[in-house]
């Protein structure tokens, strides 16, 4: 039984890797130059996750501090959701408000994700 989930919990581990350890190019993400399957997570490992299937994204989560999902965006359908920190859903607009520093990073991950890289340095707090 040991065995078994030890073997359960290393399938899992290779299908979870920090976003250091991929590539992103033109809305593509790659594991050792191929295309990947699984969660990518940010390098600190509590910001942000996305899942991709063959390298194609599917969906996108940013989260608060306090470990509560922030926002979440899903494809091929583009569906976005924002939630407060007790994870209640809020609109994008109260989100854009309330949140302005994860809101700001939005536009920089994606780009990142897609492999351009994002210019902030005029961006207003």
């Amino acid at each position: 039984m040991a065995g078994c989930l030890l073997l359960l919990m290393a399938g899992c581990a290779e299908k979870m890797r920090k976003e250091s350890e991929v590539s992103f190019e033109n809305a593509q993400v790659y594991l050792n130059e191929k295309p990947y399957t699984g969660q990518v997570w940010s390098d600190d490992g509590t910001t942000w996750c996305l899942t991709a299937t063959e390298g194609t994204p599917t969906a996108f989560t940013l989260y608060h501090n306090n470990g509560q999902q922030a926002f979440a965006m899903t494809s091929p359908a583009d569906t976005l959701q924002a939630f407060d920190e007790q994870g209640a859903p809020i609109s994008i607009d109260t989100f854009a408000v309330r949140y302005k520093e994860l809101a700001r990073q939005i536009p920089a991950l994606i780009q990142r994700i897609n492999g351009t890289t994002a210019d902030t340095t005029n961006l207003q707090p």
